[in-house]
């Protein structure tokens, strides 16, 4: 409510709603009462029973000559109305100051228009319309930022446009509490804004950009500098074996320069000379290196070598290999769980011909070994070559001769042992 009592423009749309004449609203914001808050005090205080008398000199002071029935009666119901409201505005910050400090407060409609329109007027070379234009949500977020001289973060899908705003905010009923007590109230609720693309990002900080603009808070033009500069690192080549900086870590960096523009305090407001603090604290935040380190282009991980790896023949279904044999593998006599039904399973990437027990099917570098080969039955390839079923080596101890000439009868030996 502090907004709207000391608002100019507010003040004279008010004096111009209730009747007041041009001539003595000129007066009034001329000689210094330009806002209610001011007006509530410039005769008596509030509170206290209007001196009728008192009123008449103090408006004959004001403009020369005694005024209008007309005007004096718009005049005290202004006057009360600033009263009221300056009495309700600090009833409010003593009976509920977190509920006043956390919340935004409406802007008024006047006062908003009025910023909007020198906004437009002051920036050129951008339209403020469509997607450009921020919401009044928005507007308020940076405004309480102003009015409770905190920074905070505000993220990019939290920064909508006017139309979406309109289209999207729909009344909630939720329980709250007023004057002591829990009652149903209904506010407003809108879903985040949609920001899955570097260009509806990109847009969401430009809004954000006016909206501190139309706070006081930031310049846009040094915003528009620090969302150039930001968005540069994306198009930035990579070193070899590194990929390019991604919209997610632009967001991080984003976020970490507010963490660092919040250590300046509640010295965020205009100084003495005029300037902005944050103007020149937000280009130095983002060169520090706590903000550069999230800008880092970030190494690709290596990648398993693949494995030249060749399918071996003897790699087929058992159960369409062994059609009309005896040989499946995954039946036996008693009663398993693994019994196969015609799919592959991984008991066949493994399965080896009865007289090659023990052995590989490839080699240590996954080359594929000829089973025939190894059986005594193959002459498409010399030895140590390889034939169209794989390498003519042995599937034991990759040596080159074949399994049947060494290793069968260490197999046989170890059969009758047992």
């Amino acid at each position: 409510m502090s907004l709207l009592i000391d608002c100019k423009v507010q003040f004279e749309t008010r004096a111009v709603e209730v009747g007041l004449g041009r001539p003595l609203i000129t007066a009034l914001t001329g000689q210094g009462p330009d806002t209610l808050s001011k007006l509530a005090y410039w005769i008596g205080q509030p509170g206290v029973p209007l001196d009728d008398d008192k009123f008449d000199r103090a408006v004959q002071a004001l403009t020369g000559s005694a005024p209008s029935i007309g005007d004096a009666a718009s005049l005290k119901r202004l006057l009360f109305e600033a009263q009221a409201l300056t009495i309700q505005s600090l009833k409010n910050t003593v009976e509920a100051p977190g509920t006043e400090s956390s919340t935004p407060k409406r802007i008024p409609i006047a006062e908003g228009e009025s910023r909007l329109a020198a906004l437009r007027t002051r920036i050129t070379g951008l339209i403020i319309e469509g997607v450009n234009e921020p919401a009044v949500s928005l507007f308020e977020q940076t405004q309480h930022q102003y009015e409770q001289k905190t920074i905070k973060y505000l993220p990019p899908e939290k920064c909508p446009s006017r139309e979406f705003e309109i289209v999207q905010m729909k009344p909630v009923k939720q329980l709250v509490v007023h004057g002591g007590n829990v009652v149903v109230g209904e506010t407003l609720s809108m879903p985040d804004t949609t920001v899955n693309s570097s260009l509806l990002v990109q847009q969401a900080f430009i809004r954000r950009a006016l909206a501190y603009d139309f706070s006081d808070l930031i310049s846009f033009s040094v915003s528009q500098r620090y969302i150039d500069t930001l968005f540069r690192h994306m198009t930035r080549e990579a070193p070899p074996g590194y990929r390019q900086v991604t919209l997610c870590q632009v967001i991080q960096a984003d976020k970490a320069v507010f963490a660092k523009l919040a250590e300046l305090g509640s010295g965020i407001r205009r100084n003495a000379a005029g300037n902005r603090p944050l103007d020149a604290r937000i280009m130095e935040a983002l060169q520090s290196y706590e903000v550069s380190f999230h800008l880092f282009p970030l190494a690709i991980p290596e990648r398993p070598l693949k494995q030249d790896w060749k399918e071996s023949p003897y790699w087929r279904n058992q159960a369409e290999g062994d059609k009309g044999g005896k040989g499946d593998h995954d039946k036996g006599k008693g009663k398993g769980k693994h019994k196969s039904k015609g799919k592959r399973t991984e008991h066949f990437a493994t399965w080896m011909p009865p007289g090659l027990k023990g052995g590989k099917p490839s080699d240590k570098d996954g080359k594929p070994i000829c089973f025939n080969y190894n059986l005594n039955n193959c002459n498409a390839a010399e030895p140590g070559g390889e034939c169209p079923r794989g390498r003519h080596i042995c599937c034991k101890c990759f040596e080159v001769h074949p399994y049947a000439d060494v290793h069968k009868q260490d197999a046989g030996s170890a059969v009758k042992a047992n």
